[in-house]
């Protein structure tokens, strides 16, 4: 269901930039994704960080572990339908790439 109806709308480069405003791990990932991006012009076979994360309470649950997720495939998935080259053009990312790498 969420793969027919809602991902459509939530996988685009528009709404991929608001990683940043969550889980910190996430945001250094997306950032080097960016960077390598930005930097060379083959990123098919790109790797993510492979890791066990741990999401909680900053995102609205009252338990104190909401779930937990594989990075990378995290990224995988969140990536897969983006252009990262739109991402890297978002005026937030423009704007404040020198704070951001």
């Amino acid at each position: 269901m969420f793969g027919k109806h809602v991902s459509k709308h939530v996988l685009t480069n528009d709404i991929m930039i608001y990683v940043i405003g969550g889980n910190v791990t996430l945001v250094i990932m997306l950032f080097n994704w960016l960077h390598v991006v930005e930097e060379s012009s083959n990123v098919d076979n790109y790797l993510f960080l492979s890791e066990q994360l741990r999401l909680g309470k900053e995102h609205g649950s009252s338990e104190d572990i909401l779930l937990v997720i594989n990075t990378r495939k995290c990224f995988e998935y969140l990536t897969g339908p983006v252009d990262p080259h739109e991402i890297l053009n978002n005026q937030l990312i423009v704007e404040c790439k020198d704070l951001w790498w």
